[in-house]
């Protein structure tokens, strides 16, 4: 036998040192990697990474935008994924910069009012700033602006044509800048109404409006209107028209009055048959276009206020007047006939020729009736005296007591028989006695 002994002694891993650098603070520190090769020795690899400060560059500008001032921060990252920090620190230089100015007008709000404006600022140049303008009109003033970014409006100014000039300190920069203020044209309002012929009631209110800027608002008295019905007694109103901007218009209405015709008759009234009427209607018109009378009495005067005629019969007369505007007005009235005679016959005369009462006469007063015929008899029914042809009672020569032979009739009583016709035609006979005296 023989023997053999082996030793085998343990072999150390070899260690390794790196250092490394990161952008990400995630990746700094140590990490240990083993790693083991083919015969199965292991080696340690030990690795210490540290943070990479980023790279910080300071630059420096100007700039004649005021708003464009101040420190900006850039953060620029490399292919690496390492970071670089650009600091730009950016101030005003208005030495070298080219003025610039914003001018924005405002039209006038009304056609008559001085209320257009015209704002400035100056965004770039060096301040302060003198301004001129003026306008067509012969208008013009001066101002100062003191600062860059400083709203200055010029104000109450009316429709034109304006120039605006913009000089920068020393006087070295400077701007013309034009614009034009246009006005809305005046507002305009027609009002008038409608109501229907021959009637009462309120007036519709009809108004148009144009100009201004719409929408309007109507307003009567100075309180706002809605609706487009809108009704109006008679009286005196001021009409407003305000349109969108507050610019307003006013004009005076006055709602007439509905004048309506009136007519009237007399009251009801009663005359005697034979009699003259006479009837005037009043009228509040003085001047018409027509009249009628229902039924017409008077055909001579069939257009007058007033008819005169002799009623034969009772009833209703009626009278309608027509103005210029085709309104109507009628009155009525009742006009009562009366036949009522007023006839005076005497009973007793003496026919002596002592010229008082010789002859025996009638007397009709007022009353308008014809005698026919007159017939006289004695105690026996013997016709003695008789008149025949129509005449007016007042107008009968009378009976002088002769009989028809012309001898005198005795003293004694003696009857009549008179025929009286009314102005209506109608026969109406009257009998009674009649006295002689000798």
């Amino acid at each position: 036998d023989s023997i053999v002994i082996t030793t085998t002694a343990l072999l150390q891993p070899d260690t390794t040192q790196l250092a490394a650098t990161s952008c990400d603070p995630t990746q700094t520190g140590v990490s240990v990697q083993t790693l083991t090769n083919q015969f199965g020795c292991d080696s340690i690899v030990i690795t210490t990474t540290a943070l990479l400060q980023p790279d910080t560059t300071q630059l420096a500008a100007t700039s004649c935008d005021p708003t464009q001032t101040g420190v900006s921060v850039q953060t620029l990252t490399n292919q690496f994924g390492c970071d670089s920090v650009i600091v730009t620190t950016t101030f005003f230089d208005s030495t070298n910069c080219v003025q610039q100015t914003i001018l924005k007008p405002e039209n006038p709000g009304c056609a008559d009012i001085a209320n257009g404006r015209l704002s400035l600022e100056v965004l770039a140049g060096a301040p302060p700033f003198v301004f001129q303008w003026s306008n067509n009109l012969g208008n013009a003033g001066t101002g100062v602006i003191y600062n860059l970014n400083q709203q200055i409006e010029i104000t109450g100014l009316p429709a034109g044509d304006y120039a605006v000039t913009i000089t920068g300190s020393g006087g070295g920069n400077s701007e013309i800048l034009t614009a034009n203020l246009t006005a809305t044209a005046p507002i305009a309002l027609q009002v008038q109404t409608d109501r229907p012929a021959c009637r009462t009631e309120p007036a519709t209110l009809i108004w148009t409006g144009s100009g201004g800027t719409a929408p309007y608002l109507l307003k009567i008295d100075g309180w706002p209107v809605t609706g487009s019905n809108v009704r109006l007694p008679e009286g005196d109103y001021i009409i407003s028209l305000e349109d969108s901007q507050g610019c307003q218009t006013d004009t005076l209405l006055v709602v007439e009055p509905t004048f309506l015709p009136a007519i009237a008759l007399p009251p009801d009234t009663s005359i005697v048959l034979g009699s003259v009427l006479r009837i005037e209607a009043v009228t509040n018109l003085t001047l018409w276009s027509d009249i009628s009378w229902q039924p017409l009495s008077d055909s001579i005067c069939a257009t007058c206020l007033t008819q005169e005629w002799i009623p034969l019969r009772s009833g209703s007369i009626s009278v309608t007047i027509r103005d210029t505007a085709g309104c109507t007005a009628s009155s009525t009235m009742y006009i009562f006939v009366k036949r009522t005679m007023e006839l005076y016959i005497p009973n007793v005369f003496s026919p002596n020729n002592d010229g008082i009462n010789d002859t025996w006469q009638i007397y009709a007063g007022n009353t308008n009736i014809t005698l026919r015929t007159a017939a006289i008899y004695d105690r026996w029914g013997g016709l003695i005296y008789a008149w025949e042809g129509a005449v007016a009672p007042d107008s009968w020569p009378g009976w002088d007591g002769n009989a028809a032979d012309r001898q005198s009739a005795g003293a004694g009583v003696y009857a009549y028989l008179l025929q009286i016709e009314w102005v209506d035609g109608t026969i109406e006979q009257l009998a009674g006695d009649v006295t002689i005296l000798r």
